[in-house]
């Protein structure tokens, strides 16, 4: 096979060929492609010898370096590889090479979180791995398909690529097609839905082909693995009592939860009875669970028992956004620098972060979990599947539930069922209600404030700056406008129809939304126009962006600068079902993500009929009277249930559990199980399949 060698500008400069003698010989190759990260590698050695077109300063090994480039063909496609580490002797030079760009390899995106579905293309272009990555989209089998995703740490351009890749059920593959001359012509990203059986994904079926040994197999590897081994498993299921009642509720203070416990303790972290206290008044305000709310607090950073937990009082990682006052009403400040970039919230205490972080969970609009009566509710209320605007971490529900499960049945365990107690208490104060204020008064008070600036200049007197200085007012993103400074930014950050994409709102707890209703338009909402609006509001390619100062029917009240030139705030008033035609976005304010409004007042809620459902969770074991055995075809004993557990023996025989296995008196290893049903039978026969899928992989049995 011939390699060609490029320098930096991809000319041709050597050519490396095992088949000639007058050129370098190449040994020790290694071609590997790969699926799972889209990416392939080739590694090879070359002997440093001299060839006849050396000249004294030029010798054709010494075009092989970390800025290199190699190429070759392999079954009619072209390669091309970007020269990543080189390892040199006296005698040669051994190069690990990858097909993939420095910009894909080495440049990294930083957290989002979309605030609209997007399609695979539209992220592409958001983390410009397309333009600066200098790659073409070739098949794409997913273009009509949108997501909302959401990343919270930094990854590479690559990572971030196979992470959307994911989010679509889609595999992607590098093309690299060069030109006559071995010069780049195109660099081709191809997406495949995932193969599933019905769609094939990267690559092909090949059922004219056989596979036989000395034909075109040249050798077979076996390797057996013993890591992660296990011989004893214990499952345990839930079993669930739900119970409701009627009851007459009225407008009365809310039903507290008391504690007279002490400290809790777990896995040799403590929370003070005090704070106890604290997190249970926050959570009878809120109408929080308490098992989920200690349970996420210990998961999230072990009481405070983390560097930022106890020099920031930030029990759960919150980021610093630059403004100092949160939707909360709590005054925080930046804290310790991220190791993904940015700052965490430094908190005066830990109660002012108790204050916070459950405002944040039932106030915001972004969590559904107020209200929930189980572990397994209150998780799932933290994530898209479960009604949240977006997921709490990025691992999603499925890794975060069972660890929230097993967090609090250990508390509970080593606390005398404090969980059980709190919890208890929680639901049977059933659900009271209180005065509510629907008032958005601080929107409400920055809109006066908005009004006053009516024949003014702000900022650079652009519509940008009107919008920029309404955000600053409200604790929202930094738009620039020559009112502020940028933050929040994930976008261009110039046109007015953009502001909505452009920066990442949800980060301050505001809402990005696309009106498709009069009754969206509302007051203290800022509205982004189209570019090249023809009418009610006639733009440009930079589009507008304006205030709502109110609504009345169809009769829309707004305030802009740099209307028709005039560049001082104005009010003025619209067709609301017109101007709704013109309108690309619209961001709210944490108070209206809220619920409540600039035109709002304070309610007492009426008495009303209201049920109250109960659910008791219990977990479900194997009897421990039960003794049950499964033998193989040579009559040996390959399961067996005893004592509640599954045992292998054939495999505590082959691999103690330490040493030679008398030496302890103890010879299985076990593991826990938890699977999702109140049937025994279901819990039997799910730790046998789990036995014989892990046993036989390691090819134990």
């Amino acid at each position: 096979m011939l390699l060609t060698i490029h320098n930096a500008q991809l000319q041709k400069v050597a050519y490396i060929d095992n088949e000639k003698q007058d050129t370098l010989n190449y040994y020790d190759d290694k071609f590997s492609q790969y699926l799972k990260t889209a990416n392939s590698t080739f590694e090879f050695t070359v002997y440093k010898r001299g060839i006849k077109s050396d000249t004294i300063k030029e010798k054709a090994y010494l075009t092989l370096t970390e800025r290199s480039f190699v190429s070759f063909k392999y079954n009619g496609k072209s390669y091309l590889f970007n020269v990543m580490t080189t390892d040199e002797t006296d005698t040669e030079i051994h190069c690990y090479c990858e097909n993939l760009n420095l910009e894909l390899l080495n440049e990294y995106a930083g957290p989002y979180k979309a605030a609209n579905q997007m399609t695979f293309v539209d992220y592409c272009n958001l983390f410009g791995v397309l333009r600066f990555g200098a790659i073409s989209i070739g098949v794409n089998e997913v273009a009509d398909a949108k997501r909302t995703i959401e990343w919270t740490g930094q990854d590479t351009n690559l990572k971030r690529l196979l992470s959307i890749a994911n989010n679509f059920d889609a595999e992607i593959e590098f093309v690299t097609n060069l030109k006559s001359d071995s010069s780049l012509k195109s660099f081709v990203m191809n997406i495949y839905k995932k193969y599933d059986g019905k769609n094939q994904g990267v690559g092909r079926r090949r059922d004219d082909i056989i596979l036989q040994y000395g034909k075109n197999i040249e050798t077979v590897r076996r390797k057996i693995d013993k890591t992660n081994l296990y011989n004893a498993i214990r499952p345990s299921g839930r079993s669930t009592t739900t119970t409701t009642t009627n009851t007459r509720q009225g407008a009365a203070p809310l039903s507290k939860v008391s504690w007279s416990g002490g400290n809790l303790t777990y896995a040799g972290h403590v929370m003070t009875s005090s704070t106890v206290s604290t997190i249970l008044n926050l959570c009878s305000k809120y109408k929080l669970l308490p098992s989920g709310v200690f349970s996420q607090l210990y998961l999230e950073s072990f009481w405070g028992d983390t560097p930022v937990g106890r020099s920031d009082n930030n029990w759960g990682g919150i980021t610093w956004t630059g403004a100092t006052t949160r939707p909360s009403g709590i005054i925080v400040s930046q804290g310790q620098p991220r190791a993904e970039g940015g700052f965490y919230n430094h908190y005066a205490s830990v109660d002012d972060y108790l204050k916070d972080y459950t405002y944040l969970l039932a106030e915001q609009g972004i969590y559904a979990v107020k209200g929930k009566s189980t572990i397994d509710e209150y998780t799932k209320g933290l994530f898209r599947v479960g009604g949240a605007t977006y997921d709490y971490a990025a691992a999603g529900y499925t890794h975060y539930a069972p660890l929230m499960r097993d967090i609090r049945g250990g508390i509970n365990r080593n606390n005398n069922g404090a969980m059980d107690n709190v919890d208890n208490q929680f639901k049977s104060g059933g659900t009271t209600s209180a005065g509510v204020s629907q008032v958005a008064s601080k929107t409400k008070a920055i809109l006066d404030e908005a009004s006053g600036l009516k024949g003014r200049l702000v900022g650079s007197g652009q519509c940008y700056a009107l919008s920029a200085w309404w955000a600053m007012k409200l604790d929202g993103p930094g738009l620039g406008g020559g009112v502020t400074g940028f933050r929040g930014l994930i976008g261009a950050g110039q046109a007015a129809s953009n502001i909505g994409t452009d920066y990442n709102w949800g980060q301050f707890g505001w809402k990005v939304v696309q009106p498709n209703k009069v009754a969206d338009l509302i007051a203290g909402s800022i509205a982004n126009i189209k570019a090249n609006a023809s009418g009610p509001v006639y733009t440009t390619g930079w589009g507008h962006t304006v205030i709502i100062k109110s609504l009345s029917g169809d009769t829309l009240t707004v305030l802009e600068q740099n209307f028709a030139g005039h560049q001082y705030v104005e009010e003025r008033t619209y067709s609301a079902s017109a101007y709704l035609s013109v309108i690309q976005t619209l961001c709210y304010p944490p108070e209206i993500v809220q619920g409540k409004r600039v035109e709002g007042t304070v309610t007492q809620e009426e008495p009303q009929d209201e049920s109250v459902t109960t659910t008791e969770e219990k977990e479900v074991s194997i009897n421990p009277s039960l003794y049950r055995e499964w033998k193989n075809d040579k009559g040996q004993v390959e399961f067996y249930v005893k004592n509640g557990l599954l045992y292998a023996p054939l495999s505590k025989s082959l691999y103690p559990s330490a040493f030679t296995g008398i030496e302890t008196d103890d010879n299985w290893i076990r593991k826990d199980l938890q699977v999702e049903t109140e049937s025994e039978e279901v819990l039997i026969s799910t730790g046998t399949c789990r036995f014989k899928e892990t046993l036989l992989s390691r090819n134990y049995l």
